[in-house]
């Protein structure tokens, strides 16, 4: 007798013999095949059965039923009666046959210890296409089977220190029950005992969107706990590494995605292959067709291949062809020191075996040619991967179009004419094909997550396959259109789709397809909006990135739009999820338009005629708020700002790329420029300061008043002082300071003098500078401006003690300390001491010195002032030099070497000199190879870990 074997563990499968049986194909033959299967030696009852089946029929209806499905069962069951005893009462699966069930093999090896066989056996939920009562309880009770069985090998693994499998099974564990925190809990801990802190922060992260999303709730204390726990735990850890795990196996900084994933795993075999084998490889396709989530899915699987990293270059919100090597610059960190960035970008990665995505590149094709044939031609080991409508040109490019997902067959589906709604014209195996489709599968996974208790059932089936085909399996038209499941059944959905549809012949006969029916479905998202919610809608298209809820009602309220109106309609436009909700590190609420709604929406607005306007709008509000958060002429800056500046990057960049445009208020943007100097030097983008700031010179610099041209030049000039283009930095001031004297600004007078003073002091135009300063002196006492007063005699100080006098130096120096009494005075109080420091060390008082510059530091990097940081820890290497530290001096040499890197710092002249003295000398004393070490290391030091490294008290030598 031929051995039966019963595959019940996800999907059915049947073999008699080595002969796979197909003729079970129906959910409910399946069925009863289980239920017989699992009770056998027991005679189960025709009546028992017919209930168990057929609940809801009549008691003949459901008999009458249980007779025809035995008929088929016995029909299609090979030797089915050496299998069955039937009588006229009772049915039964004869135990002492040979069947091999893979239940029992499963609940055998749970209960003999053997986890990791029990976990292979369970290949699925118990019959997941069956629906009937009787499975609910068993498909329960093996499902907590299973839950125990991974518990236990995650514990095993654990214990083995194998945090690699243990990790697995954790993910495994949550993927079936990801509401158990105490599961995220234990996945956190895993990752730091294995060293890996980028997965102890991706475990946190989605444990909190997990509960955000299902349950409204926030991780509790305990989680927030073990979170924190886990990251110093990952730092202790650090040399134990997961080289199998993609993801964590080397440096990226490829953005997390919090949806799943879905399909494309053959799309993703086949740009592996191609990004392995081609080094220029571009992803081409419709908009919202999945290019870049292609792309940053394949670019996770090849962390572990680019030695040197896997880096993402966001291209979307640049429209500037001259602004794409500073974005490449800084996703690589290398920052800003001088133009032209393409020798920096080229010596950063003519070395290195490096992944580079440069994502949304259809705005920018030629320069983006440009950047990529200068790259690869100069750096061998470095590939592109490049996202793009269109194909980018570039010598030795490889194309590869993403397709759409599948769409699924509607053949086994039938409906009344007019109707979305549709009938089942076959089984639950129609049903199972359905759902297994793609689309389907990214449309109800996008669906639950506005709605958890959506499903595709038999009465909806057939509206999402409608949805699915009608957006040609686009997964952003797929998505927006899951998203309103929340107002719409699916039947409706599919209804407007249809509608939307038609607007197509009245589109560009070029536009490709998909381009069209994305088009479509915005349209119908659009439709859906009151004029009110329109209006908000196309106006919130002037934000990049986001805006804060008091930027969008700064900008967006007028012509049928109260302020009072702004919260309940963005609240509106937020539940139709045509804007996102996101949240800030300060906990700040960000809303944001996905950038093809942003871009349809701005169609929208200059359709209405309101782009002009509101656009303006845009550049006043990101004016006043540069204004209000602008560092003072101390270079204090207010708490907070620095962090609210850098999140508004990309809006102050649109601003002032619109105040350069026709019907862009020109002096706005001037004023906007004028302002920013400071938030540039901490951002570490001041030649791109400086170029706003020609151009709008250039343009409205004559029109505008005296007093604001003024203040625009001092602000060039400041810029120029900072790249060490003294000619232009003096050109600026002195035009500066000519405006301010007529004008009788006495203030702007000061402020300028005191600037060029320092300026000739690191000429060594000693004389000059103490002109300058003298007469800015007298000025700032006049003024009763303390702050300045003492923040002048510390500059003084300094150009005499660089003129060897250190009695005068230091008289100086100590007046201008004695002056700083009030907290506004702290970065006055840590130039001082920076300088007194430099006195200290120079007479030989080493102690004395590191006593000064470690004040200084500390409050400079209070204030994040990032320039006087980088001064801070050159300092910091000197002192290591002098006292013989050479170990050190490297490393505080390599992170103030990427500090100033970073913010676009460059070194005069004469202050190099000790620089290349010191740098001479610490060479000499290690050896070219251990010194290029230790500089390594501390250029892979993080700012804070640099600062506290200078802060630490060496150990005596």
């Amino acid at each position: 007798m031929q051995v039966l074997r019963v595959h019940l563990l996800g999907e059915f499968r049947l073999y008699h013999g080595d002969q796979s049986v197909t003729t079970l194909n129906t959910a409910r033959l399946q069925s009863l095949l289980a239920y017989l299967v699992l009770h056998r030696g027991q005679r189960q009852p025709r009546y028992h059965l017919a209930f168990q089946f057929w609940p809801d029929s009549s008691e003949s209806q459901a008999h009458t039923n249980l007779r025809h499905l035995l008929h088929l069962l016995r029909r299609a069951l090979p030797d089915a009666d050496d299998w069955l005893c039937v009588d006229g009462a009772t049915l039964l699966w004869r135990a002492e046959v040979p069947c091999e069930l893979d239940v029992v093999a499963f609940e055998r090896a749970v209960a003999g210890g053997r986890p990791r066989e029990a976990i292979d056996l369970y290949r699925g939920d118990l019959l997941p296409s069956c629906y009937d009562d009787w499975i609910v309880p068993e498909r329960e009770r093996l499902h907590q089977l299973l839950l125990q069985a991974l518990e236990q090998v995650i514990r095993e693994a654990e214990e083995g220190q194998d945090y690699r499998t243990a990790i697995a099974h954790a993910q495994r564990l949550l993927r079936i029950d990801p509401l158990r925190e105490e599961t995220h809990r234990h996945l956190i801990r895993l990752h730091a005992l294995a060293g890996d802190r980028i997965g102890v922060v991706r475990a946190y992260d989605t444990c909190a969107t997990v509960l955000r999303r299902e349950l409204d709730i926030e991780p509790t204390a305990e989680t927030r706990e073990t979170y924190r726990c886990g990251l110093t735990m990952a730092a202790r850890h650090s040399t134990t590494r997961l080289p199998s795990m993609p993801t964590n196996a080397g440096p990226n900084n490829l953005p997390l995605s919090l949806t799943r994933f879905i399909g494309r795993e053959r799309e993703k075999g086949e740009v592996e292959r191609l990004v392995a084998t081609h080094r220029l490889l571009t992803l081409t396709g419709a908009g919202g067709v999945g290019k870049t989530r292609l792309a940053i899915a394949v670019a996770s699987e090849l962390c572990g291949v680019f030695a040197d990293g896997v880096w993402h270059v966001d291209l979307a919100p640049l429209s500037d062809p001259a602004l794409v090597a500073q974005a490449v610059a800084t996703a690589l960190g290398i920052g800003e020191a001088a133009f032209p960035l393409l020798p920096q970008l080229i010596a950063h990665l003519q070395p290195k075996h490096t992944l580079l995505i440069l994502d949304n590149c259809e705005r920018l094709v030629e320069a983006v040619r440009g950047l990529a044939e200068a790259l690869l031609g100069a750096a061998p080991r470095l590939h592109l991967l490049v996202t793009s409508r269109a194909v980018v040109g570039a010598g030795g490019e490889v194309t590869w179009r993403v397709p759409s997902l599948p769409i699924p067959d509607l053949s086994h589906w039938t409906a009344p004419a007019g109707s979305t709604s549709g009938s089942q014209a076959g089984d639950d195996e129609a049903l199972a094909a359905l759902c297994r489709n793609a689309s389907v599968q990214v449309f109800a996974d996008r669906a639950a997550a506005v709605l958890p208790t959506f499903t595709v059932t038999a009465g909806n089936a057939r509206a999402v396959g409608l949805v699915c085909r009608r957006l040609d399996g686009v997964p952003l038209a797929l998505e927006l259109a899951a998203a309103r499941v929340k107002v719409l059944s699916v039947q409706q959905i599919a209804g407007r789709l249809q509608d939307a549809l038609r607007l197509l012949s009245s589109g560009s006969p070029g536009a490709p397809p998909h381009q069209q029916t994305m088009r479509a479905t915005m349209d119908w998202s659009h439709a859906l909006l009151t004029a009110a919610e329109q209006a908000l809608f196309r106006r919130l298209s002037v934000f990049v990135r986001g805006a804060s809820f008091e930027a969008v009602e700064g900008v967006c309220c007028g012509e049928g739009i109260s302020e009072a109106d702004v919260l309940d309609l963005l609240s509106s436009v937020v539940d139709k999820s045509l804007v996102s909700v996101e949240l800030a590190a300060d906990e700040e609420t960000r809303f944001r338009l996905h950038e093809v709604a942003r871009q349809y929406a701005y169609a929208r607005l200059v359709e209405a005629g309101e782009e002009a306007r509101v656009r303006n709008r845009h550049l006043a509000f990101f004016c006043r708020l540069a204004e209000a958060l602008e560092p003072d002429l101390l270079g204090k800056m207010p708490a907070g700002a620095a962090a609210s500046m850098m999140r508004e990057h990309d809006n102050l960049r649109a601003a002032l790329e619109w105040s350069t445009q026709e019907g862009g208020d020109a002096q706005l943007g001037l004023q906007l420029a004028a302002a920013l100097p400071g938030y540039w030097e901490l951002s570490g983008l001041a030649a791109e300061e400086r170029n706003w700031l020609r151009r709008l010179l250039a343009t409205a610099g004559r029109a505008a008043p005296p007093a604001m041209r003024a203040r625009a030049l001092r602000a060039a000039g400041k810029l120029a002082y900072y790249q060490c283009d003294f000619c232009e930095a003096r050109s600026s001031f002195e035009q500066s300071l000519m405006l301010d004297r007529e004008l009788d600004n006495k203030p702007g007078v000061a402020d300028t003098l005191a600037r060029l003073g320092f300026m000739f002091s690191v000429q060594q135009d000693y004389a000059a500078a103490e002109g300058v300063y003298r007469e800015s002196l007298a000025l700032s006492q006049a003024l009763g401006d303390r702050s300045a007063v003492a923040r002048l005699l510390s500059e003084l100080g300094y150009t005499f003690f660089r003129q060897g006098d250190h009695a005068q130096a230091r008289s100086l120096l100590e007046e201008s300390l004695a002056m700083c009494r009030d907290p506004d005075d702290r970065y006055v109080e840590a130039r001082a001491r920076h300088f007194l420091g430099h006195l200290a060390r120079f007479e030989g008082d080493l102690a004395w010195a590191r006593s000064l510059y470690a004040r200084s530091l500390t409050v400079l990097h209070e204030l994040r002032n990032a320039w006087g940081m980088f001064y801070s820890l050159e300092a910091f290497a000197y002192l290591a030099t002098a006292r013989g530290q050479f170990e050190r001096a490297a490393r505080l040499f390599g992170a103030a070497e990427r500090l100033g890197e970073s913010i676009g710092t460059l070194m005069a002249p004469s202050e190099r000199v000790e620089h290349e003295r010191d740098v001479a000398a610490v060479t000499a004393a290690l050896g070219e190879a251990a010194f290029a070490a230790e500089r390594a290391r501390g250029r892979a030091m993080a700012q804070d870990e640099a600062i506290a490294y200078a802060l630490e008290q060496p150990r005596p030598q």
